[in-house]
């Protein structure tokens, strides 16, 4: 997720009353009182409607989280909690679940959320449609997947052809999203209209357009809140309003002259700003990856091993998060969340070492000198691209400082900034971009102080 600014007054109210607390976690409020309308500041909502894809955006994410339920819920450090399904059990290899689920719950169209419409949802993540375009969900266990099925209207089981530890956590996770049968069967272009999906969530979609805004408004009859949430009937909020204001500097500016109420991803540097005045700071995170580099290793120069790695070990971790991040921030110890089962600490693999990332190019050849002092094999320069991501305020400063930092080893590195739609063409779906997506990775730790919860996040560049 994205670091954000916040008040607890509005935590409590879209928070537990939409009892969507990630959703609703990363705001700068405009006053003291709550009220009817919440006003939502979001950079971008591009990504479009198909819930495979966008449901796992940080971004979109925040209204699907408003429109939907999930089968569990996941706390901020993993542990999970009855949400949809009440209970479950497993086997001893972890190959088989069973899940009980809550009765008298329906789709905001009427039709009831039972074991039919679980099993049709669980179907859609584990296997998707292909064929169609419709991909499944990422990080649900779909290589073991073997069936769900409804062993009655309330219970639903789940098979596995080799142990699924990571089952239940994605249960909880933002992707898996409850969705209606209906809005299951539509087509993938069907799909790219947000008002033809329907959950089962605490709000309803009552507007939209591309770009600009999604309007959501109450659902009255909605009376099953995670348990966790210690609230039960409708939301507090009679409606939310996300609105798009790409410009960084215009979505902090209008959180401080109480303009809205959230203000989400707000650059790094200028948060003691708000802090300073009163304002909370949220930096919520996502079962899964931690963000970082992805490296095609059958692209040169990174189809040479000992490359890989010493542009892992030229990279100063402590640096980047001292200079670009804040005490917040904390550098990772995994190209994993902590919250995902069996995640372990891995960082030696990563750590920062001149040296050693010197003697690894030059085992690899690069032995020769450009006049700038770029090294050389075979008449062929060190020279790779690095593209900021659109989608973090402080993925610029960060690439131009581990730019620096390459450089001292011996990279020629290229910079250039894109917007979201080069972006996407140019590096995401560029199968000739040897190294893309700068940006950190990330992960929440709590730190208790004067009764405020502050989360971190973590700084890592993991290897494919």
């Amino acid at each position: 997720m994205i670091p954000a600014l916040t008040r607890r007054d509005v935590l409590r109210v879209a928070g537990l009353g939409a009892l969507v607390l990630p959703a609703a976690a990363c705001a700068a409020a405009a006053a003291d009182e709550p009220e009817d309308e919440l006003v939502f500041l979001i950079s971008i909502i591009d990504s479009g409607w198909a819930p495979s894809a966008s449901a796992i955006s940080s971004y979109e994410a925040n209204i699907w989280g408003q429109i939907t339920d999930k089968l569990l819920y996941s706390a901020p450090d993993g542990a999970l909690s009855p949400w949809i399904a009440t209970s479950w059990e497993q086997n001893a290899d972890s190959t088989e679940f069973v899940l009980h689920l809550r009765d008298g719950i329906t789709f905001s169209d009427g039709t009831p959320l039972d074991a039919a419409a679980v099993v049709a949802n669980i179907r859609q993540w584990a296997v998707g449609r292909p064929d169609e375009g419709i991909p499944t969900v990422g990080l649900f266990p779909s290589a073991a997947f073997q069936d769900a099925t409804a062993d009655d209207p309330l219970t639903v089981r789940v098979t596995f052809g080799a142990p699924a530890l990571a089952f239940l956590p994605t249960l909880g996770y933002h992707g898996c999203i409850l969705l209606s049968p209906a809005s299951l069967a539509l087509s993938l272009r069907e799909q790219s209209d947000l008002s033809r999906q329907i959950g089962s969530g605490p709000f309803v979609v009552e507007s939209w357009a591309a770009d600009d805004h999604v309007a959501l408004r109450r659902r009255e009859d909605y009376t099953w809140a995670p348990p966790v949430a210690e609230h039960e009937g409708p939301a507090h909020l009679a409606k939310i309003l996300f609105r798009v204001l790409p410009d960084d500097l215009l979505r902090a500016s209008a959180a401080r002259g109480h303009q809205a109420d959230i203000s989400y991803n707000v650059n790094p540097q200028i948060l003691s700003e708000f802090s300073d005045h009163g304002f909370g700071i949220d930096v919520p995170r996502y079962l899964g990856f931690v963000h970082g580099y992805r490296i095609r290793a059958n692209i040169a120069p990174f189809d040479d091993v000992r490359v890989r790695q010493a542009f892992q070990h030229g990279i100063d971790r402590e640096e980047i998060h001292a200079t670009v991040y804040t005490d917040a921030w904390k550098i990772a110890r995994s190209w994993l969340q902590s919250s995902v089962p069996e995640s372990s600490d891995v960082s030696a693999l990563f750590a920062y070492d001149q040296e050693l990332s010197a003697s690894l190019l030059d085992e690899a050849g690069f032995t020769d000198r450009a006049e700038d002092g770029t090294r050389v094999r075979d008449g062929k320069p060190l020279e790779i691209s690095l593209y900021p991501t659109p989608f973090l305020t402080a993925s610029a400063q960060e690439v131009e400082l581990i730019a620096q930092q390459l450089t001292r080893v011996g990279f020629r590195i290229r910079q250039q900034k894109l917007d979201v739609a080069a972006y996407a063409t140019r590096v995401d779906a560029n199968k000739e971009q040897a190294a893309h997506r700068g940006h950190p990775l990330l992960r929440r730790r709590r730190d208790r102080r004067q009764g405020a919860q502050r989360q971190g996040r973590e700084l890592v560049l993991h290897r494919r």
